[in-house]
């Protein structure tokens, strides 16, 4: 398969590093991790990761330079201009125009993953338990905004992470990469 920029995007609890890190591992791509990058400069400056923290940090570097952001996250998992690439956790507008800059001329596709909520609630407790009543404070926070209401209609493809297995939902976002690729070439 070419190499491509795929972008997970999704809700709180729905499966994106799940489904990142399976789809990087069974195209042998570079998986970036969004999260996974500001978790690290948190734990360099001895604070503890919450998810609070998390979001007022990509809030910040988000506002002040999407692209260096994201050029910061690309290096840091050692990724090169060409490289298929899983990036994980795409949470708004800002940060999807500059992937599209930065991978050029990779194309960049949104998969978009969703649950119900009794599953992200459940997904949540299994983190740490009481978590799910927190759900709501946490997605009000402006960093999730464009993923509960602008990213969905970019994806160029929905997953149903609640009722699909993590390899159902590969396979159906691999099938619809290779039926991506065989219109691609014929153009």
């Amino acid at each position: 398969m070419h190499p491509v920029g795929i972008a997970v995007s999704g809700r709180i609890a729905t499966g994106k590093t799940t489904i990142a890190h399976a789809l990087a591992s069974h195209l042998g791509w570079k998986y970036v991790g969004l999260g996974d990058y500001l978790r690290q400069q948190v734990i360099a400056s001895n604070r503890l990761p919450s998810r609070e923290i998390l979001q007022e940090l990509g809030s910040r570097q988000v506002k002040v330079n999407p692209r260096q952001f994201c050029e910061n996250a690309l290096q840091y998992f050692g990724w090169e201009p060409g490289m298929g690439v899983v990036i994980d956790g795409l949470r708004n507008m800002e940060v999807r125009s500059a992937l599209l800059l930065i991978l050029n001329p990779l194309p960049l596709f949104l998969i978009y993953c969703s649950a119900e909520d009794k599953v992200r609630n459940s997904r949540l407790d299994m983190r740490e338990p009481g978590l799910h009543k927190r759900l709501a404070i946490l997605e009000k926070h402006p960093i999730e905004q464009d993923v509960i209401t602008t990213l969905p209609s970019f994806a160029d493809l929905t997953i149903d992470t609640g009722r699909n297995s993590t390899e159902q939902s590969i396979q159906q976002v691999l099938k619809w990469l290779r039926s991506r690729e065989n219109v691609d070439r014929s153009i």
